[in-house]
């Protein structure tokens, strides 16, 4: 394994990215303006957004009977409850966020949670997802 392929992918990206001589800036209105043969560094934005997207959770309860977990995000420390979605061809979770009363209460007593995570279901709380679904929303398992 050659040196290079034993960093991290965002580190690699920017090796890339600076031995190809690419220049990259950014506009007021936010988008990156780069040079079509900048693929590599356009990859690199990529990564990096998505790494700054990750969810690192730490679940600390898991209901099968009705199917959604309690947790923490390691990176933000947020509180929050997931529930299992599909699009058909591929799962994914849902994070809903809980203040820390919620999130204490919750996990004092799992059944207080159910009509809550239902409501989730049921797209009630959408305002407390953690990131938001894109066009191709799934539906709750």
């Amino acid at each position: 394994m050659s040196e290079r392929n034993s960093e991290s992918p965002r580190k690699t990206y920017g090796r890339w990215a600076e031995d190809m001589g690419n220049t990259i800036s950014a506009e007021p209105s936010g988008r990156y303006s780069h040079r079509p043969s900048d693929a590599v560094t356009f990859a690199r934005i990529v990564v990096e957004e998505e790494e700054s997207m990750r969810v690192v959770e730490r679940d600390t309860f898991f209901s099968r009977e009705h199917r959604f977990w309690l947790g923490t995000d390691d990176v933000s420390e947020l509180n929050y409850v997931s529930i299992p979605v599909t699009i058909g061809v591929a799962d994914y979770i849902e994070y809903h966020m809980l203040d820390g009363v919620e999130y204490a209460r919750y996990l004092a007593d799992p059944s207080l949670a159910v009509p809550f995570v239902e409501e989730c279901r049921a797209c009630m709380h959408d305002d407390l997802l953690i990131q938001k679904p894109g066009w191709n929303r799934g539906i709750p398992i």
